[in-house]
């Protein structure tokens, strides 16, 4: 495996695309990246044209209306271009046919999802191109993480707490900003330094999931990926061998496990770490977060309906959606309850005056007839 560590990998990729086509000889680059966005911004960074490369990922309307004009979703039988580009939809169970293809990997940890299990995915992905003679190398294009920073966790902890404090005073001042203006950030939010903070409709909001999946994360990057050592031998357990490796002087790169999980699975495994026996803690099971993250719906589904309730439904996703909706007394109520979770954030301190002035807003927005009263919250 060719490694290739840098704080801008859609860059490198973008910069080696471009000098391919200008080139224009020998090997094909056929790109895996789990990320249509990531895919289309290296595109307009080597400023390719539709007939230097084809993109394959799952034609659903979502992804065609992320690609730039011109281009089009390909598939697998289509001709081999220049550059090839791969979402997951090819990272298993899918042959590709080029005698001149070398592959690359691209994984950047703004882009969660771009980031690979060795030993899984990189696997999958090193068997999909059978008769390339460049077919036992890969390159691995990978970033730079912000957890090496820290000596320790409770030092880490402290360093969140910090930026948690800030991304709440960027929250309110962000929301403050003309509509137009916070638009434009929250278009271009993904490049700021804001790990806490995500969009929700036209505002932006601290999402306490991400702290708590960052301090895991932590946890993960300074045990299996603490050093190079252990990634390399990480690595070599899973019969991969390093051959290069380049711009050593950086640090090295979250490579989490970023296995997806079906819906039924996340709710057996969420049910039945929370059916294990109560251990007295400060910290909640890190294990619950990372299902959160995957799959919330899944999550949910469970604390609202039980696992029990979610079998008779044979984990049928849509009717086990309409069956919570239909747990509660009308849409009216499910809207409070949506506002109540969106202006109401959790780990904020309110006075009795300001939930009640909160309540009212809301109560006045769904035209429900009502006089806030601090009782309410609890239903």
């Amino acid at each position: 495996m060719n490694r290739i560590k840098t704080p801008s990998p859609l860059r490198v990729a973008a910069e080696m695309c471009r000098n391919k086509i200008i080139d224009g000889v020998g090997s094909n680059y056929h790109m895996f990246m789990n990320s249509v966005r990531g895919i289309v911004e290296i595109i307009l960074l080597a400023s390719l044209r539709p007939e230097d490369c084809r993109i394959i990922c799952a034609k659903n309307s979502a992804n065609k209306t992320k690609l730039p004009a011109g281009f089009e979703i390909a598939s697998t039988t289509d001709p081999v271009k220049r550059i090839n580009f791969y979402t997951s939809t090819c990272f298993e169970g899918c042959d590709l046919k080029d005698t001149e293809g070398r592959i690359f990997i691209i994984c950047d940890p703004w882009m969660k999802n771009t980031l690979l299990d060795i030993s899984t995915s990189m696997l999958q992905i090193a068997g999909r191109i059978r008769d390339s003679r460049y077919k036992n190398e890969i390159t691995l294009i990978y970033n730079t993480t912000r957890y090496e920073e820290a000596d320790d966790l409770e030092s880490y902890k402290r360093k969140v707490a910090e930026e948690l404090s800030d991304a709440r005073k960027d929250q309110k001042a962000l929301n403050q900003c003309s509509k137009g203006l916070r638009s434009q950030i929250i278009e271009h939010l993904r490049e700021y330094n804001a790990p806490f903070i995500r969009p929700e409709g036209d505002e932006v909001i601290v999402d306490m999931n991400m702290v708590n999946l960052d301090l895991v994360s932590y946890k993960i990057i300074h045990g299996l990926y603490k050093t190079q050592v252990m990634m390399d031998a990480e690595l070599q357990k899973s019969n991969i061998e390093v051959v290069e490796d380049k711009f050593d002087g950086r640090k090295f790169v979250e490579l989490m496990s970023c296995k997806r999980i079906n819906f039924k699975d996340c709710c057996e495994q969420y049910s039945a770490i929370k059916s294990e026996p109560i251990v007295l803690s400060f910290d909640e099971d890190e294990r619950l977060i990372r299902l959160r993250n995957s799959c919330p719906e899944a999550c949910e589904a469970v604390d609202k309906l039980g696992i029990e309730e979610i079998r008779k439904e044979k984990y049928h996703k849509t009717n086990i959606l309409r069956k919570m909706v239909r747990k509660c007394d009308s849409r009216q109520e499910v809207k409070i309850k949506e506002e109540i979770a969106r202006r109401i954030k959790i780990f904020q301190a309110y006075t009795p005056q300001e939930v009640k002035r909160i309540l009212g807003e809301i109560y006045s927005d769904v035209n429900l007839g009502k006089v806030p009263a601090i009782s309410d919250l609890k239903n």
